[in-house]
């Protein structure tokens, strides 16, 4: 486990700094640009991650695991890189005229007070799904070869540091809103260009052929399955994140309007999951080479000691969250008033999804993930429904409902599933324990007042919150990983 904790916590590193000009970027939307101009960029960016995950076919995923499966084959590592890359050029020129067929209809489903907006920027969607789906690709590749810090700075740091100048000189007109929409847009071509500078000078693997042959006819079969019902996974669980703000846009009385506010609330809840996608990024090779090796042994290490990792970095996290929600409303234009009950609404069933550690990983990569498929196609339309119904009547509230009521029901499946099919399941008694702590923590600091000054509030509450609870996990020994991390660094007095 120590490359996997090394590498989660040089990547949590680099996205809790991102996450800063995260935040940074969000407050200086908010007040920079009006409230339709920032939900409709937040709303062509939900798009285009919707559509380049379908347009993507599920080629990432079996990237990530085939590239091990053919190691010593260097022949079929090529070819898999090659078609990897070609897939999805061919994908998104299809989408390009299709979209371009139904440009009608598309205008006429958004709400009267959007039309002109969306009309102007319309050809925008399609150049930001191919550039979305080539830094997905490569992102794969690094991650695939222990590379997870490196590609999570690009997206991390450099686009958020590229969105901040943009927004800038646009807040003070130094450039035009047009200007600053498609910089937004065609700024990705900049990590594209730096990942495969990386690909292909710092690592081994990175060449391409596109000889389909060089596979049997078993491999071809089972690379077309697997990419098949991996198009299906990741598409559905993409729509999980992005199909509520895309409905919201449709649905919603207020129309974009309505997806920036929901959106400044997605993003603290962003901040909720940095643990998480930092160390499944990291665990997620490392299980998928000895899963194929057939070492059960390690499977299950990896598997219980990461998800016990990921619920003491989610429940860390949500300390610091919702201890500070108060200030992150006072900061914020009154405008963005609904945002605290959105977080919590929208905490719970993130909570509820991270608590079950890797068991979407590992369900992914057996022998069982036509029933995992099932299931996260039984959310999507859970949440298709649920918020068709809900948005309507409540807005942004409905959809946070309908998201979260929605992950609940799907965890509780996913949970008895790898319970059934692999005996395998995420929590100890330390697990209850941590949770419980946590919870404990945050009900206390409700009955401190704030002081007068919401930032020095808010590092007061952050520092002593999280301070306390890592002194409680130390002192019990709750996370086994954490206190041996603890005592390598007092021994060789160096972080990594």
């Amino acid at each position: 486990m120590g490359i996997v904790v090394r590498q989660s916590i040089k990547t949590t590193i680099v996205t809790l700094f991102g996450a800063v000009l995260g935040a940074i970027i969000v407050l200086a939307s908010t007040y920079l640009l009006p409230i339709q101009y920032y939900g409709f960029i937040k709303n062509i960016t939900n798009q285009a991650l919707t559509f380049s995950y379908f347009l993507l076919m599920g080629v990432p995923s079996t990237l990530i695991v085939y590239i091990h499966k053919f190691q010593e084959e260097p022949i079929k590592k090529k070819t898999l890189v090659g078609f990897s890359f070609l897939i999805p050029i061919l994908t998104c020129s299809i989408f390009f005229i299709v979209y371009t067929f139904l440009h009608d209809s598309i205008i006429n489903h958004y709400q009267p007070i959007d039309r002109s907006i969306n009309e102007q920027y319309f050809y925008l969607l399609p150049i930001f799904v191919l550039l979305l789906s080539l830094v997905t690709l490569f992102e794969s590749y690094l991650n695939s070869q222990m590379r997870v810090a490196l590609s999570s700075f690009m997206q991390a740091i450099l686009i958020r540091v590229l969105t901040l100048i943009l927004l800038v000189l646009a807040g003070y007109k130094i450039i035009s809103i047009s200007t600053f929409f498609y910089g937004m847009v065609l700024m990705y071509g900049i990590p594209i260009l730096a990942m495969w500078w990386i690909a292909k000078y710092k690592t081994t693997n990175f060449q391409i052929a596109f000889n389909w042959r060089v596979f049997n006819k078993i491999e071809r079969k089972e690379l077309l399955h697997f990419t098949w019902y991996h198009l299906l996974l990741s598409a559905s669980l993409t729509l999980l994140g992005a199909l509520d703000a895309n409905m919201l846009a449709f649905y919603s009385h207020q129309g974009v309007s309505d997806v920036g506010i929901y959106a400044n609330a997605v993003f603290i809840i962003s901040l909720f999951v940095i643990p998480y996608r930092a160390m499944t990024a990291a665990s997620f090779p490392i299980l998928t080479q000895a899963y194929h090796e057939k070492d059960m042994i390690k499977v299950k290490d990896v598997y219980y000691r990461a998800s016990n990792n990921i619920l003491f970095a989610t429940v860390a996290m949500g300390i610091l969250i919702a201890l500070n929600l108060d200030n992150a409303v006072a900061i914020l234009p009154p405008a963005y008033s609904a945002l605290k009950p959105l977080v919590l609404i929208l905490m719970l069933g993130r909570l509820v999804d991270m608590a079950t550690g890797l068991n979407s990983e590992i369900m992914s990569i057996s022998k069982h993930y036509k029933s995992f498929f099932i299931l996260s196609l039984a959310l999507v339309l859970m949440i298709l429904i649920f918020n068709r119904i809900s948005i309507p009547l409540y807005g942004v509230y409905g959809a946070a409902w309908a998201t979260s009521i929605a992950l609940c029901i799907f965890n509780i499946g996913k949970y008895l599933l790898v319970k059934r099919k692999l005996q395998l399941v995420p929590f100890t008694k330390s697990s209850f324990l941590t949770i419980l702590i946590g919870i404990l923590i945050v009900v206390v600091f409700q009955f401190i007042p704030t002081i007068g000054n919401v930032y020095i509030d808010l590092l007061l509450r952050s520092l002593i919150g999280i301070t306390l609870f890592l002194a409680i996990v130390l002192k019990y020994k709750l996370v086994s990983d954490v206190n041996d991390f603890v005592t390598k660094v007092k021994s060789s007095r160096r972080l990594f």
